[in-house]
């Protein structure tokens, strides 16, 4: 069975694309606005004169810096996908146009 090669809908590729340029952005405000209620919550526990707020905060501390240290780096990532669809629908384009091009010019009768 033959294939006619690859089906790609360039439009898809690039509203893909677009669509994870705006899911960085809006993880990336959401990612801001995390870190800041967590540094409120873990700054306002008043008196703590039982000492269980400390032990809780000794081990939680160390998951929330790991976590806000990775939130940016994942806002990076989610608008690199975004960049990588648009660029692979761009090249399919090119691509697409290229091979119209060609087969124009090869087959008899063919226009530029």
């Amino acid at each position: 069975m033959a294939s006619s090669g690859y089906n790609i809908d360039v439009d898809v590729l690039k509203e893909q694309g677009k669509r994870f340029a705006d899911l960085s952005a809006d993880f990336g405000a959401a990612a801001t606005e995390f870190s800041s209620k967590v540094t409120e919550c873990e700054t306002s526990w008043g008196t703590d004169s039982v000492k269980i707020v400390k032990t809780l905060l000794d081990g939680y501390k160390p998951v929330s810096a790991a976590i806000q240290k990775v939130l940016p780096r994942l806002e990076v990532e989610l608008g690199e996908i975004g960049k990588k669809l648009t660029q692979t629908a761009n090249e399919y384009a090119a691509a697409e146009q290229e091979q119209i091009t060609t087969l124009s010019k090869a087959v008899p009768g063919g226009h530029s």
